[in-house]
């Protein structure tokens, strides 16, 4: 079905008011001015929530994560004969605590009961302390089934930190130290 359109040059282009209407229309004009003592401008980072910068607190300089010496993710996802596999680590504002450096690893879903820990230094393994990974949830995979655990490591300044893994399920222990290179991270 075909619709034509028919042009009227009879009809008006745009309703007209008298110039009363006009003028008064024109005076309802408002503006809004804020005194200049009133204007601050903060800045503040996308984990912080906005009660941080109601608070006052001045946003901690940001950091950054170097990773010197960690595999391509192919190499990461490709180490089939590994038990246990680093995945990822990122920065975290964890608020009046500090910046939180926060993991993933996955492990093989070899046994329902398992531990896993995080093994790190900041004084190139003169000392070391470790963290336990908490369990976050399944990884399904048609071959395998492998589970995802997170682990967070308080960093109070710039450091370096080696991190290597530990997987303890039925007797057995399992480690991912990078090949031997441990997971370098420059903050």
């Amino acid at each position: 079905r075909r619709v034509t359109l028919v042009h009227c040059k009879s009809a008006p282009v745009s309703p007209t008011l008298p110039a009363t209407k006009v003028a008064a229309v024109v005076r309802q004009k408002k503006t809004v001015h804020f005194c200049d003592t009133l204007e601050q401008v903060r800045l503040f980072l996308k984990t912080q929530k906005p009660s941080a910068v109601r608070e006052g607190d001045p946003p901690p300089m940001p950091l950054e994560l170097k990773f010197p010496n960690w595999p391509e993710k192919t190499v990461l996802r490709s180490n089939r004969d590994s038990m246990i596999r680093m995945e990822s680590v990122q920065l975290e504002n964890s608020g009046p605590d500090g910046i939180m450096l926060v993991g993933r690893c996955k492990v093989a879903n070899l046994a329902f009961h398992k531990h896993v820990v995080v093994r790190y230094t900041t004084d190139y393994w003169k000392s070391y302390h470790e963290v336990a990974a908490s369990f976050r949830e399944p990884i399904g995979a048609t071959a395998n089934t492998w589970d995802r655990f997170t682990f967070e490591i308080n960093v109070d300044q710039p450091c370096t930190l080696y991190i290597v893994l530990r997987y303890d399920v039925n007797d057995n222990e399992f480690w991912d130290n990078n090949g031997g290179l441990n997971y370098q991270v420059d903050v």
